[in-house]
């Protein structure tokens, strides 16, 4: 069966190969500032071959943070670049596998397809990633992180990046402390992947969201984002549903909702 899979360049290149290596030991070690380096370096790439094998955004996110909590969970077998590359083409081909083993049921293809990562889908899925592998929130946004030079070169900016915020938070000061609204609503339908009814929430910000996270008798709640400010919320029991905005700056929204899975 041939692969549906591109290589992974970006980490084998021997111009990065320093840099990779800096980020495989830090993930050994559990930096998840070196984590979510990894993954900015990676993500775009994994969901676009899995989106152009499966076409469906949902299972589609679903099988991108499986591959990472897989490629964590062996990084203590991983030692250079090109065992990382080697790691994630063969976890890609597991999971891919799986989801289109003939006892299971076809992937549904989205009717408005989604073939790239946005920047808000990347940042969600990450935070979310980082909630699982149980590992702290990276303290160098996603966006920098595009740009493969900035985890090592980060000590040595400071001081730029210092003038930089001082000037952003002069100009940007009063908005950077507005609170996000939001409507938590059940949806109408039952969703396929737990068989219980859905949650949706609709955010209106004035400053870009920067992370939702949502939980339920002390367990993380699935998220998966529709559009720019809509994500859906799948919990799977009865109990209080809490869900947190939280917008680039200070903006912080809590929402709370009862869910009955008997209804």
């Amino acid at each position: 069966m041939s692969s549906p899979f591109r290589p992974f360049h970006a980490l084998s290149a021997k111009r990065n190969a320093a840099y990779v290596q800096h980020l495989i030991d830090g993930i050994q070690n559990r930096d998840s500032n070196a984590f979510a380096a990894f993954y900015a370096l990676t993500a775009d790439q994994i969901y676009r071959d899995f989106y152009r094998a499966l076409g469906s955004a949902y299972l589609v996110q679903d099988c991108v943070a499986k591959l990472y909590v897989l490629f964590v969970q062996d990084a203590g077998q991983i030692h250079t670049p090109a065992e990382a590359a080697a790691a994630l083409h063969h976890i890609e081909m597991r999971i891919f596998q799986y989801v289109t083993a003939p006892d299971r049921p076809a992937p549904r293809r989205d009717k408005r397809p989604r073939p790239c990562l946005s920047g808000d889908e990347a940042e969600v899925m990450l935070i979310d990633l980082l909630d699982r592998l149980r590992l702290p929130e990276n303290t160098v946004p996603l966006a920098c992180l595009d740009a493969y030079d900035v985890y090592l070169k980060q000590k040595a900016a400071a001081f730029r990046w210092l003038i930089v915020f001082a000037v952003v938070l002069l100009v940007m000061g009063p908005l950077l402390f507005l609170n996000p609204k939001g409507t938590l609503t059940k949806a109408d339908s039952v969703s396929p992947f737990t068989g219980q009814p859905a949650y949706t929430l609709t955010v209106n910000a004035v400053l870009p969201v920067r992370s939702v996270t949502a939980s339920q008798n002390g367990h993380s709640v699935p998220i998966m984002q529709e559009g720019r400010h809509t994500y859906t919320l799948l919990p799977t029991a009865s109990g209080r549903l809490t869900v947190t905005v939280r917008t680039l700056g200070r903006g912080v929204r809590t929402l709370h909702t009862e869910v009955d899975t008997a209804d």
